[in-house]
C-alpha cells in the first residue's frame, strides 16, 4: 500500500494580530508558501498522496493559502480555533462558509488554543463540545475531524475524542501513514524550511526505522 503525507501549515505572510510565544516560528512568508504548494501539486502529479491541512484558522488561510489552493485544484483541512472567530487576523464564519464551498474540510481545533492534556471536565465542554458547535453553526456542516493543539495529546484525549465521535485526530507526530487512520500524523512546516527541504521530504520513504521508532513514541502518548 502507497504511504501517505501530510504537511500542516500556520500563518503566511505578516500576522495580523499578537502572537503566541514561539508562534512566530511556524510563520513562512508567501513566496516560500507558493513555492511549496507547486511542490506538493508536482508530487501529487506523479501519484503521491499529500494532504494539506491549516492549524489555528488566520486570515491568511483565506487571504493567501486559498487562492493558491484553487490554483493548482488543491483541496486542504482547516482547523480553526473557535474562540478567534471574527477576532483580528483571524478567519469569519463566512470565511469557513467560503472554504466549505471552495471543496475544503473545516475540522476543530478546539476554542482557546490549550493544551488538551491539562482539561478538566469544563476545559473538556469548553474545547471539544462548545467549540464544534460552534463552528458547525459557522459551517452548516458536522464537525468530525479535530486536530490537537501542540500536538500534545494522551490517552484521556483519545478517550475524549472518541466518546464524542470525532472521526479522525491529527497530530503533529511527523512522517508518513497507511490507508486511513484515525491518528494521522503531520509535519509540520516552519519559517526556516524551504521549497526544496519539503520537496525532499515528499520524494522519499521514511525508513523502517524510523517508522518503528516513530510507531512507538505514537504508542507511548497513547498509554499514558
Amino acid at each position: 500500500m502507497q504511504s501517505s503525507i501530510a504537511l500542516n501549515f500556520h500563518g503566511i505572510g505578516r500576522p495580523g494580530r499578537a502572537l503566541e510565544a514561539g508562534e512566530e516560528r511556524y510563520w513562512i512568508d508567501s513566496a516560500t508558501f507558493r513555492a511549496i504548494i507547486e511542490c506538493v501539486a508536482g508530487a501529487r502529479g506523479r501519484g503521491g498522496d499529500v494532504l494539506v491541512t491549516f492549524d489555528d484558522g488566520n486570515a491568511s488561510d483565506i487571504e493567501i493559502a486559498a487562492p493558491e489552493l484553487a490554483r493548482h485544484g488543491i483541496t486542504a483541512s482547516f482547523f480553526p480555533l473557535a474562540g478567534r472567530l471574527g477576532a483580528a487576523g483571524s478567519l469569519t464564519a463566512p470565511d469557513l462558509r467560503a472554504l466549505r464551498a471552495a471543496g475544503h474540510e473545516i475540522g476543530s481545533h478546539g476554542f482557546d488554543h490549550v493544551d488538551w492534556r491539562r482539561l478538566d471536565d469544563e476545559g473538556r465542554a469548553r474545547e471539544l463540545d462548545r467549540a464544534r458547535a460552534a463552528l458547525e453553526d459557522a459551517t452548516g456542516a458536522a464537525i468530525r475531524s479535530a486536530a490537537v493543539p501542540f500536538g500534545r495529546y494522551d490517552r484521556r484525549v483519545l478517550a475524549a475524542l472518541a466518546r464524542r465521535g470525532y472521526l479522525t485526530v491529527l497530530t503533529s507526530d511527523g512522517g508518513r501513514f497507511r490507508g486511513a487512520p484515525r491518528l494521522v500524523p503531520r509535519n509540520s512546516v516552519g519559517r526556516d524550511m524551504t521549497a526544496a527541504a519539503v520537496a525532499a521530504m515528499l520524494a522519499a520513504e521514511e525508513s523502517a526505522v524510523r517508522r518503528a521508532r516513530r510507531a512507538a513514541a505514537m504508542l507511548a502518548k497513547r498509554l499514558r
